[in-house]
């Protein structure tokens, strides 16, 4: 799209919108008359054919660039949307859906032109390696969008949740993506500031720790706090910060490495040639297969498989066209459902694998009901097409592999997504398809240019499908939207199955062996060590992560530590009162107490105990995996695992809670405007102090558990510190 704006006669600017920022401008002339002040103008501009490299977005020669500008960096729901309007001085301006994309906005405010830029936000206490290569690209990009240069980077930082190590980790190494010199440049904004109700920011900052307060001496102590009451002079606030940084540096605004952009933009070219290629031969593949015979389909059996949290059971519904069932996949799952054409499509949802666990310690019961997949149909067998191209109809069999588009893909998950895939043989791969889920998180991207930049491992797996993939977009308008994604999967699954494929199923002796080794014993073949005391706590961790009920535990865990709120959907509502408590303790203080309690205690004991405490909430926010680390046993190699595992546990448990209760909005539930719209109406809630007597949840440990639990909780009280009603 070319649009050419003249808000006067000294300012003509031309805008040129292309799809992943770097595709080729070719010679184009363009031509506009305009009526003026009663005096007809005629502009002509020419675009030159250009390379992404030469068309890097640069202030208009004729015009000046932006009296202040601004780039807003932070991880998912920080409360963009409310800083933007409190800084522009706006009240309805969105930035819209989270995407891979830089979005840019400008205002005048107090008589100086600010221009503030969105980066792509990164996943709360996710480590950079684990970000998609597309979203570090565009962070160091951000700075092209304001040209010459920010004067400086708003570091957004919610208080409503600890700031633990792993969040202050990411903050870090995200940030020095633009390099050292950044934090030079950096300001601190806290948002949600509504929930610290009457603690003082400076109470917070203590609290929360060495994290925080090493982050803020790296920023020079510069920060501002946002809250309702402070909104209409936020934006003051911060121009005076600013402007006071930059005169500290000089009267410079952040410069960048040159040698960094334009690598960056070099490597986008060669990445969209590559993916342009993929697209291509994807297409003539396509039209290959269609003009091959295959066998009309009477049956189809779609097996889910994948990483915890990976949208398996939710686009099983999609794909059947039912509602979507609650909670953890615990089992092998069949639902079947006849089609308007007549075909019967049976979606079997399988318990996930982890992410950066191996596939050696992947729980045998897990495993087991994985492999239940392949058990065969009384009724049809699932004989492939091809065995069964004699007759009129076949049925086959199709597994659909879950892989986000909004996180990376490297070797590490190579190697666990190959040998959790071994079980299933070796002619699984041409009966899969690769699903993209949360494809609408790339924004203009398109998934070719995904696959090609995470590169050589997501390159393997799509390769190893033959090419064969979907991109599903989880969040839609309509639901109408869905069912044609449903409807296109199928499509997609009875092309394959019906052509000449075909799926050799294990024996029941080798699936059963493969249920407690993952993988066929083979002569000669060596095994692959186990570590049995990561086993142990990784066994641990998945039955003590509350799978059952997962969704009443995360509401409670996540905002126990709120105001009273009833910011709610309107089509939800919560049939009875919860009691929780709402603790006064420092994480600081809290963290000391169940260091000692649980000194001297086994690893297994030590996060089954955590555990349990932290989803009950019975005393605080706490850093869980903080008390593990400091553990003489635990192996520094397993710090990252447990990190990365839980931050995506963390991020999909929150996403999924306010998404369904608290907010419309998937981009952002703003607490503090959340808060104010709340005080109207109270009733919903009663929030009381929870005794220390007997819970039914502890009454369910075991008894060594429930001891070191009532220790933990009569020590907190012995605090006498009093707790909010």
């Amino acid at each position: 799209m070319i649009k050419l704006v003249i808000p006067s006669l000294q300012h003509a600017q031309c805008e040129v919108h292309m799809k992943g920022s770097c595709c080729r401008i070719s010679n184009i002339c363009i031509s506009h008359t305009a009526n003026v002040a009663g005096s007809v103008f005629n502009v002509s501009i020419l675009l030159t054919s250009t390379s992404a490299m030469e068309t890097r977005q640069r202030t208009d020669s004729v015009g000046e660039p932006p009296d202040l500008r601004l780039i807003l960096l932070g991880s998912q729901r920080c409360g963009f949307n409310s800083v933007a309007n409190g800084i522009l001085g706006g009240t309805d301006f969105e930035w819209g859906k989270r995407t891979a994309q830089n979005k840019t906005r400008s205002a005048q405010v107090n008589g100086k032109v600010i221009q503030l830029v969105k980066a792509p936000v990164w996943l709360r206490s996710y480590h950079l390696c684990d970000t998609a290569e597309l979203v570090k690209d565009e962070l160091v990009l951000s700075v092209t969008h304001c040209e010459p240069g920010p004067h400086a980077f708003i570091l957004l930082v919610e208080v409503d949740l600890p700031f633990t190590s792993a969040c202050a980790n990411a903050v870090k190494a995200h940030l020095e993506l633009y390099g050292e010199n950044v934090w030079n440049h950096t300001i601190v904004l806290f948002t949600c500031g509504d929930w610290l109700d009457n603690i003082t920011i400076e109470q917070y900052i203590t609290g929360e720790g060495k994290d925080l307060d090493e982050l803020l001496n790296r920023c020079g102590r510069r920060y501002v706090f946002d809250c309702m009451s402070t909104r209409p002079t936020l934006s003051q606030t911060v121009l005076d910060q600013v402007e006071t940084l930059v005169e500290r540096n000089g009267g410079k605004h952040f410069e960048t490495d040159e040698n960094v952009i334009q690598n960056i933009l070099k490597k986008r070219e060669e990445v969209n040639k590559r993916a342009e290629n993929r697209k291509q031969r994807r297409i003539k593949h396509k039209k290959t297969w269609e003009n091959m015979a295959g066998s009309p389909m009477s049956e189809v059996t779609i097996v889910m498989l994948g990483w915890v949290f990976t949208s398996k059971s939710e686009i099983s519904s999609v794909i059947l066209g039912i509602p979507e069932k609650e909670g953890r996949t615990e089992t092998c799952d069949k639902d079947t459902k006849v089609m308007k054409n007549g075909l019967k499509v049976t979606v079997v949802d399988t318990p996930g694998w982890w992410k950066y666990f191996s596939a050696s310690l992947v729980p045998n019961s897990v495993r087991s009901e994985i492999m239940k997949a392949l058990d065969e149909d009384e009724e049809t067998g699932h004989t492939s097409a091809k065995e069964k191209s004699h007759d009129k109809v076949s049925s086959g069999r199709a597994f659909l592999l879950m892989i986000p588009a909004d996180t990376s893909f490297t070797n590490e998950q190579k190697k666990i997504i190959e040998d959790n895939m071994k079980p299933f043989g070796e002619t699984v791969w041409q009966n899969t398809i690769v699903v993209f889920n949360r494809a609408q998180c790339l924004g203009n991207f398109d998934i070719e240019q995904h696959i090609e930049r995470e590169g050589e491992a997501l390159i393997w797996l799509v390769e190893q499908c033959g090419n064969r993939y979907f991109a599903f977009i989880d969040e839609v308008k309509h639901q109408s939207e869905l069912e044609d994604q449903g409807e296109k999967l199928v499509d997609m699954v009875v092309d394959m199955v019906s052509k000449d494929q075909s799926l050799q199923i294990p024996s029941n002796k080798d699936k059963e062996q493969m249920a407690e080794t993952g993988h066929r014993k083979e002569e000669g073949s060596p095994e692959e060590p186990v570590d049995h005391d990561l086993k142990k706590l990784v066994e641990v961790l998945h039955r003590e992560w509350e799978w059952g009920s997962w969704e009443m535990t995360e509401f409670l865990s996540r905002f126990a530590q709120r105001p009273i709120t009833r910011y709610l959907k309107r089509d939800r509502s919560i049939d009875r009162l919860f009691e929780f408590p709402k603790s006064s303790h420092t994480r600081e203080e809290i963290e000391k107490i169940l260091r000692d309690e649980l000194c001297g205690r086994s690893l297994e004991e030590v996060l089954q105990t955590a555990l349990q405490i932290y989803f009950q909430r019975e005393c605080g926010a706490f850093d869980i995996l903080s008390i593990m680390f400091e553990k003489d046993q635990f192996k520094s190699e397993w710090k990252q695992l447990f990190e990365r595992e839980w931050a995506r546990r963390e991020e999909r448990m929150m996403e999924y809670v306010l998404t369904k209760y608290f907010t419309d909005s998937k981009e952002d539930a703003d607490a503090g405007e959340a808060h104010v719209r709340s005080c109207e109406d109270t009733s919903l809630w009663t929030v009381k102090s929870t005794p220390l007597k007997s819970s039914p949840w502890m009454d369910q440990l075991p008894p060594l558990i429930k001891e070191i639990v009532k220790g933990i909780l009569k020590r907190l009280k012995e605090l006498n510190k009093p707790v909010h009603s």
